[in-house]
């Protein structure tokens, strides 16, 4: 009777090889609330402000959404695909859509209570004043006796 070896990890790659192939023979499914892009942003400092600009084209005001949570600052929306009822056939879409979100760490100097934004010609704009810095103080001693 022949003996034959088989390592233990074998098992394992066997599956993990089952596993992608089974990912590549079904189709991409996007949950609803799966973030499936991510729009460009730029992030600028001056000496009274953080100024945070991210591209929004085609995304209208009412479909985000900021908020701040724990010195981060959120960005969640969503750019609708708006489907001609007609007989239009699409030969090529570049363009991404859905849900998107992305999150930008505040630094400690940042005044998030006083931030403005605005939306203009598919550019958004957040500005985040800062915390004048503690210039510290003078602290005069007293003699007890």
């Amino acid at each position: 009777m022949a003996k034959t070896t088989r390592a233990p990890w074998m098992g394992l790659i066997e599956d993990l090889g089952e596993q992608m192939d089974d990912m590549m023979r079904e189709p991409r499914r996007a949950r609803r609330d799966a973030h499936v892009w991510q729009p460009q942003a730029d992030i600028f400092e001056t000496a009274e402000n953080i100024t945070l600009q991210v591209e929004l084209p085609g995304v209208a005001r009412e479909d985000i959404r900021l908020e701040v949570k724990n010195r981060t600052l959120w960005l969640y929306g969503e750019r609708r695909f708006e489907k001609d009822a007609g007989e239009t056939v699409y030969h090529q879409l570049e363009r991404s859509y859905g849900a998107f979100a992305r999150k930008f760490s505040l630094p400690g100097g940042a005044d998030p209570d006083t931030m403005r934004a605005h939306l203009r010609e598919g550019l958004l704009t957040v500005v985040i004043p800062k915390r004048p810095r503690d210039t510290g103080r003078r602290i005069q001693v007293n003699c007890i006796d």
